[in-house]
């Protein structure tokens, strides 16, 4: 695991509808608190680049850095527990094709609220998220 920033410009009204961010870097700051976010769990399909195997999965908390902590998930095995989410990107590395679940642990304050951004993907998109304490959002990963 390592971290990983870029930035990049949008704001939270670009994603409120649908969440997504079209062209959006990762470890983008979109809302000064989690709550003024109001944004709804989801589920996100991410079709990936032509011969790819593997690919990069960068979470970063998008809002106010409050101790919010998630757990991820692939194909229903931990790959990484407890993370704090913080603005800078945190790297963890997925197979192509897979389920990649993000189950909320605990909440800072305010709901935890993330963006996730996988690079190789077809379409570059940052996904941002809500996700309730033991609750989860499942971004279906296929390839091509």
């Amino acid at each position: 695991m390592f971290m990983y920033f870029q930035g990049s410009t949008g704001s939270i009204k670009d994603v409120q509808s649908n969440g997504i961010g079209k062209g959006m870097k990762a470890g983008i700051q979109l809302a000064a608190a989690d709550d003024s976010a109001g944004l709804e769990a989801r589920d996100f399909k991410i079709e990936m680049k032509k011969n790819t195997t593997t690919s990069r999965m960068l979470i970063w908390d998008f809002a106010a850095e409050d101790g919010d902590v998630v757990t991820v998930k692939v194909d229903g095995n931990i790959l990484q527990a407890n993370i704090t989410i913080m603005h800078s990107p945190v790297a963890l590395d997925i197979p192509i094709p897979s389920a990649v679940e993000i189950i909320g642990v605990k909440d800072g304050g305010g709901g935890i609220t993330y963006g996730v951004k996988f690079p190789g993907a077809v379409q570059n998109n940052a996904y941002f998220n809500a996700a309730p304490v033991g609750s989860s959002n499942v971004y279906t990963i296929t390839g091509q």
